[in-house]
């Protein structure tokens, strides 16, 4: 099933879960609210809900659908991975990986890595491997400069820890600070731009005032 409510692409944020309503119950008040703030928000259900005990997949669709308008949500499709079987193969990560490529959304929600539910972990962990590229990353520069090229501890650690570690707060900012211009919202951008900055710049000076005084 797929419901697409606007062509236009790429998505703002998709919400990828294992069973249709899980993302309703987990963030269906985040995509909500983005909507509304024109964004572009989709939802991603690996298995069409065949197992289900209380209706039928094709009841499950329904329901989606419904939900789906009600959140506003502008895209929304449901896979084929079998319902209670949802596995980190080779499969199915290429269908993740399909979506992915095919809405290119920006911001990607995913179910916690730890649970009582077989198939809500492995959401996750199925989804994660093509988001993983920062990880690759790190791994790449910690290995590369305690085995190939010595480096001071203290650069490594400035570039992992302090650079590496703020990349994806300061994504958050960027990504509201676009989102606002891409609007035409100039006093909420402006407001974003200079409230972030001051108050950063703000709290590391009276750190330093604080830590002068004690």
């Amino acid at each position: 099933m797929k419901i697409t409510l606007d062509n236009i692409s790429p998505l703002d944020i998709l919400a990828i879960a294992a069973h249709r309503d899980d993302v309703e119950q987990t963030c269906g008040g985040t995509l909500l609210r983005m909507a509304q703030r024109g964004q572009r928000t989709g939802i991603l259900d690996l298995t069409q809900g065949e197992m289900g005990t209380r209706g039928t997949a094709e009841e499950r669709a329904q329901e989606a659908a419904e939900a789906a308008r009600i959140l506003r949500v502008s895209w929304r499709q449901a896979l084929d991975i079998p319902d209670g079987r949802v596995e980190n193969s080779f499969e199915n990560r290429l269908k993740v990986a399909r979506v992915i490529r095919e809405q290119r959304p920006r911001v990607v929600i995913l179910p916690y890595w730890e649970g009582r539910h077989p198939d809500h972990y492995t959401a996750s962990t199925v989804s994660y491997t093509h988001l993983d590229v920062y990880k690759r990353q790190v791994g790449f520069f910690v290995v590369w400069t305690t085995e190939r090229v010595l480096a001071d501890p203290r650069w490594r650690l400035l570039v992992v820890v302090g650079f590496c570690g703020s990349f994806t707060t300061f994504s958050s900012y960027a990504f509201e600070t676009m989102a606002y211009f891409e609007q035409g919202q100039w006093l909420l951008m402006l407001t974003n731009v200079l409230t972030n900055n001051l108050l950063c710049l703000g709290g590391a000076l009276a750190g330093m005032a604080l830590a002068r005084v004690l």
